[in-house]
């Protein structure tokens, strides 16, 4: 599901958008894996972002913070935040979402160009590593 308005930004060239944002899940009813992904959704390309998870328990809030860069073509950019449950149960209300956007330029336009050596692209999916232990 889509949640609330799209955010356009517009690249004199190609390079990268970063997208920073949250969203804020109410529940109204769920008794059960009261879970929410939320993600962010470059609609030029499609590419999504790695999804953020919370829960929203006891008829309480939930809250996702949304961050990612994807690379971008010149011109108008537009990007979204969606929302899926993990529930069958009860209601999650999406509440209070906020994206903000920021162009970086590469290659001639700016700085070098960037490999795919370093952190997760926004169209890779997730790195499992294991939490160090106590």
């Amino acid at each position: 599901m889509t949640y609330g308005p799209q955010l356009s930004i517009t690249a004199p060239a190609a390079g990268f958008v970063r997208v920073n944002g949250n969203v804020t899940v109410r529940n109204d009813g769920c008794t059960s894996d009261c879970t929410f992904n939320a993600f962010v959704r470059h609609i030029n390309t499609g590419i999504q972002s790695i999804p953020a998870q919370d829960a929203a328990l006891n008829n309480g809030l939930g809250n996702a913070g949304l961050d990612a860069v994807f690379p971008v073509s010149a011109g108008v950019n537009t990007f979204e935040i969606r929302l899926s449950r993990n529930s069958a149960s009860g209601n999650l209300y999406s509440w209070w979402g906020v994206l903000t956007a920021e162009y970086t330029p590469y290659g001639s336009t700016g700085t070098g160009t960037l490999g795919a050596s370093g952190l997760a692209a926004a169209s890779e999916g997730p790195i499992d590593k294991e939490l160090p232990k106590r």
